[in-house]
């Protein structure tokens, strides 16, 4: 049979563990002395603090980002190119805005002849993954 603290840790997401043992370790030295003492009620108080100041930072807003850029000329010169940005934000409530950036261009051989597309997509959803809104701008 698996302790209260073998069981707690493994159910711990692992930025939470550090902070987990430093509580069970403060927990098991005070227990071991004297119960009532005054330092030993600060210790406890201290510990509780530092675990919820550290494990804080795991609830807060995530974002994450890439990007993608790709050249490609052809025998008749003709340069493409293409890149795409995407970004993808979560808040603390699991709410997701994914915004998908994406520009192409086409430049033929030759003087002032080139074209250029941006796009700009934006998905938001819900933290049951509804998509709230969808929007699309073109350039």
């Amino acid at each position: 049979m698996r302790s209260q603290t073998e069981l707690l840790l493994m159910s711990a997401s692992p930025s939470v563990i550090p902070a987990l043992c430093m509580v069970t370790t403060c927990h098991n030295h005070v227990a071991k002395q004297r119960k009532g003492n005054v330092m030993n009620k600060a210790l406890i108080l201290l510990s509780s603090i530092t675990a919820i100041a550290l494990t804080a930072p795991a609830f807060a807003a995530d974002t994450t980002s890439a990007s993608v850029k790709t050249e490609q000329t052809d025998a008749a010169g003709t340069t493409t190119t293409s890149a795409k940005d995407v970004k993808v934000k979560t808040d603390a409530s699991g709410n997701t805005t994914k915004t998908v950036k994406t520009k192409d261009s086409t430049d033929p051989k030759g003087l002032m002849n080139k074209k250029t597309s941006k796009t700009k997509e934006v998905t938001k959803t819900d933290s049951n993954g509804n998509v709230v809104s969808d929007t699309t701008e073109t350039k």
